[in-house]
């Protein structure tokens, strides 16, 4: 009877430990959406890399917009006192761009075909 309380208590232990592992990863998507949906400010986001961009104003993003080139278009409002506003923005990792085949076998699970845009791998050699 005491192996058995003592086998039993072994898996408990184990399962608490595992369990409390796996809980800390999944919180992740749950701290998200208490800090997005819920607005608690006691979750803190995840770090960002960020950077500084020039952001035009109303009047040269109009002129952007109907075709002028963005040098033109900020100069343009700079002339009649506008002027534009550095801003910090993060940075967007950027995606590679793949093939129809590479798509097709990504999609189906093979990862030894899609290492990225443009790697070969070797299978063998």
């Amino acid at each position: 009877m005491k192996t058995v309380l003592t086998i039993a208590a072994a898996l408990i232990s184990t399962a608490t430990l595992l369990g409390a592992s796996s809980a800390q990863a999944s919180t992740q998507g749950y701290d998200q959406y208490r800090r997005a949906v819920l607005g608690d400010t006691t979750v803190s986001a995840p770090a960002v890399a960020t950077q500084a961009q020039l952001v035009p104003g109303s009047y040269a993003q109009y002129l952007i917009h109907n075709g002028a080139v963005k040098g033109d278009a900020l100069s343009a409002a700079a002339q009649i006192g506008e002027r534009p506003v550095v801003a910090s923005v993060d940075v967007q990792a950027r995606k590679p761009v793949l093939s129809a085949k590479q798509s097709y076998e990504k999609s189906i699970g093979n990862d030894l075909a899609w290492a990225g845009a443009g790697d070969r791998i070797a299978v063998g050699e």
